[in-house]
């Protein structure tokens, strides 16, 4: 197990209390130009009202036995040194290494971004924040031909990250920076995701992600590995944590509801069955392209990074979304607290400081059937906690990690 030091001073809350979610794809028509309109969005958040949107600095409150809060990074302050990991050479020398460069973002202004970013706390290093290098590679799991990025390191301890609803594995090429030093990193696009097949018929349950994430843990031969799983990936995390033990050693949910209630359910479904959104050239989608909810302050060349691998080109050449509606259509209603009673190794759940997703009560019924649950709130971040705020995400981590690998 690689060494891993969190960086950075560090207090432990003691909390005066005891003691949710799709990243999708969505563009939406606005009378504002091009450049300042936007589409990856949770369809059950829009609207949502109780969360400070005006960057006032926030109270790091959580609901743990074992909680962390992290004081906000000065101004000018340059991330801690191991916010950059090395890219390493792949050890597959017939695999091609994308080096995943950062484009310009002249283009693109999303509405995402704002002056908060910069008066947040978030330590954003010169020259924007840099996506990981990786390899791409397939693998077949139950008659479905499943893609995953893979950023390295080779012969060191396994993290496998998996995407929240219509996102893909591209959310994690900036965390994966930070880790490839000590662990190898990959990262999967669920079924109906990213450029893993659709499924004809449909089939998109939580159950079956599930399982289809236990199928690639074992043909890659994942051992003690840390899963992390963001939003609808921390719901199948979950599941798949509780069903298939043996081969997971931490668990980390990163800002999922805990319970998917049937109302929030049933907008899914109705945003699932309408048809998507098509666009006349790749340059249009790129510039209608954000992320929601609209609190999100994740930096510009971020947005751009993920619109540049979200989209696909139909055959009449016009563009859309990269990921099966029936992702939406076949959401069913979910309760993760029963399946928390099964599980008993080292879980995180990581808060936005922001989000509303996690509750105090949802964490308090987790906990009474998982002692081994905490919770850890990043500051100056939103549901997309890992875009948000990078540096604060990877110390959170980071520390999860030190105390129980």
């Amino acid at each position: 197990m690689g060494n891993v030091k969190p960086s950075g001073p560090l207090m432990h809350a003691s909390p005066s209390n005891p003691v949710t979610g799709d990243a999708s794809a969505h563009h939406t028509t606005s009378s504002r130009p091009l450049w300042q309109s936007a589409a990856a969005f949770c369809p059950f958040e829009v609207g949502a009202e109780d969360r400070n949107s005006h960057g006032e600095n926030f109270h790091l409150t959580c609901w743990s036995n074992s909680c962390i809060a992290f004081p906000s990074v000065p101004m000018g302050t340059p991330p801690w040194d191991s916010s950059v990991g090395l890219q390493m050479t792949p050890t597959d020398r017939q695999q091609q290494r994308h080096s995943a460069k950062r484009v310009g973002t002249v283009t693109m202004m999303s509405t995402n971004f704002s002056k908060y970013n910069v008066h947040e706390g978030v330590a954003r290093p010169e020259g924007g924040f840099q996506p990981a290098a990786y390899t791409s590679h397939f693998i077949e799991v139950d008659g479905s031909r499943l893609h995953y990025l893979d950023y390295g390191t080779a012969g060191r301890s396994p993290i496998l990250c998996v995407h929240g609803g219509a996102a893909h594995g591209h959310w994690f090429d900036f965390f994966a920076p930070g880790f490839v030093t000590d662990f190898h990193v990959r990262a999967l696009d669920f079924r109906g995701h990213g450029d893993s097949q659709w499924m004809n018929p449909p089939d998109y349950t939580y159950e079956v992600h599930a399982a289809d994430l236990a199928a690639v843990a074992e043909q890659l031969d994942l051992r003690d590995f840390v899963l992390i799983g963001h939003s609808m990936g921390g719901l199948v995390s979950l599941v798949c944590t509780a069903t298939y033990p043996g081969r997971i050693r931490a668990l980390i949910i990163v800002d999922s509801t805990l319970r998917m209630p049937e109302e929030r359910v049933a907008m899914l479904r109705n945003v699932g069955n309408r048809p998507g959104s098509r666009y006349a050239t790749h340059e249009e989608f790129l510039a209608r392209y954000r992320l929601r909810p609209d609190g999100t302050t994740a930096a510009p060349e971020i947005i751009r990074h993920l619109a540049e691998r979200g989209g696909r080109q139909l055959p009449d050449g016009t563009w859309t979304h990269k990921f099966d509606r029936n992702v939406y259509a076949q959401r069913n209603s979910f309760d993760g607290i029963p399946h928390c009673r099964k599980i008993t190794i080292p879980t995180l759940v990581v808060k936005g400081g922001r989000s509303s997703r996690v509750t105090p009560q949802l964490i308090a019924e987790a906990q009474a059937q998982c002692p081994t649950l905490e919770l850890a709130e990043v500051p100056h971040a939103d549901h997309h906690v890992f875009l948000d705020n990078p540096p604060g995400f990877e110390r959170v981590v980071k520390e999860f990690l030190s105390r129980h690998l």
